[in-house]
């Protein structure tokens, strides 16, 4: 039997997918009444029918239909030659918006409009197709997609439009494809890194939260490897968790996984696959009255959102050269770049800051 909550968001998805974009539907408690639900189911059906693309909610305005689709133009003085569209989850993610900010510089820098296409858990790969053949201008595809949106079948979809098309932050298998590119990040140097900095500060038990939906053979192998060329066994590396769903809340997985940790009392210090991991871990201290650094260190892949330095305590990150991917990816579209390859990958380096200290 369905549950009540899956039985409202299908009803409502249902009724949202019915109107055009940017309509307003009436207030949660309206709702609730027209469902014949408690409004706290209603509402959290709402709140992750937002977080999922399908709504937007305004203060003081209301909720509306999302619109999937919508240009970011150049200046009218500097002019365009073409345009780049740039297709990414329609979720709030650091990663996300910085890749966003990122295209549109490099957009305006070659001359370029940056059409947007925000992917919510019902959009196909023809639909992105779709969209590209409406836009004849479109000189290749930028996409941020998410794991389970790239299937064989979709990988054809997207090589059948001819154009350039470069996938970023994923490690497809392109090399039967014509027009397909990948960029991705040195997974395997990030788990190496991360280990080595534990080790370098005389952690021995070393912990991984996977939270995210990142290549965790590659951290892992990384991570083992770091403990290996230290005289330790790979296989004492403490590993939590095996990633998130799509779509789903990787803070509140992050949360438990910490729990589970502190729980067993094993690690001293732990790796994170994002900094709102590591703020979770820090939450997960702290509603136990332990401090972070003191009683775990912790270590994050960073987004360079600028939180890494208002957390407590500071926290020390993993950085991509997203700046450099971005603009090696716009040069595969472009046809400028200097040695075109079909898989890109995106250097990685340590921000040492206080969340790390020796252990106890």
């Amino acid at each position: 039997m369905k549950s009540l909550h899956h039985v409202v968001r299908e009803a409502l998805l249902a009724r949202i997918r019915q109107l055009p974009p940017e309509s307003r539907l009436p207030g949660d408690r309206d709702l609730a009444r027209e469902c014949n639900v408690a409004f706290m189911t209603l509402n959290k059906v709402m709140l992750e029918l937002a977080r999922e693309g399908h709504i937007v909610r305004r203060p003081r305005q209301g909720t509306f239909v999302a619109s999937h689709v919508s240009e970011v133009v150049a200046p009218p003085s500097v002019g365009s030659d073409g345009a780049i569209l740039f297709a990414y989850p329609h979720y709030f993610s650091h990663h996300y918006f910085r890749h966003l900010q990122l295209a549109t510089r490099q957009a305006a820098a070659h001359r370029v409009r940056l059409i947007e296409l925000r992917i919510t858990p019902d959009t196909t790969p023809a639909q992105l197709t779709t969209a590209v053949r409406a836009h004849g201008e479109v000189r290749g595809v930028l996409l941020l997609p998410l794991p389970s949106f790239l299937t064989a079948k979709a990988l054809a979809e997207l090589d059948a439009l001819g154009r350039p098309v470069v996938l970023v932050g994923c490690d497809a298998e392109v090399t039967a494809t014509r027009h397909l590119t990948t960029f991705e990040v040195d997974w395997f140097a990030v788990g190496k890194l991360a280990a080595e900095t534990f080790l370098a500060a005389g952690h021995r038990r070393i912990a991984w939260l996977n939270h995210q939906a990142v290549p965790s053979d590659a951290i892992a192998r990384g991570m083992r490897q770091a403990l290996k060329d230290a005289g330790l066994r790979g296989g004492d590396l403490l590993t939590y968790g095996k990633g998130t769903e799509s779509w789903k809340d990787s803070r509140e997985t992050a949360l438990r996984l910490a729990e589970r940790l502190l729980d067993d009392g094993k690690a001293t210090a732990a790796f994170c696959d994002s900094v709102g991991g590591a703020r979770s871990a820090v939450l997960a201290l702290w509603q136990r009255g332990l401090p972070a650094p003191a009683h775990l260190s912790l270590l994050a892949t960073g987004m360079q959102s600028g939180d890494e330095d208002y957390v407590a305590p500071p926290l020390s990150t993993i950085d991509a050269d997203w700046d450099s991917e971005m603009e090696r990816a716009v040069a595969v579209i472009l046809g400028t770049a200097s040695e075109p390859r079909r898989r890109g990958i995106v250097a990685v380096r340590l921000r040492a800051r206080a969340s790390i200290v020796g252990p106890r």
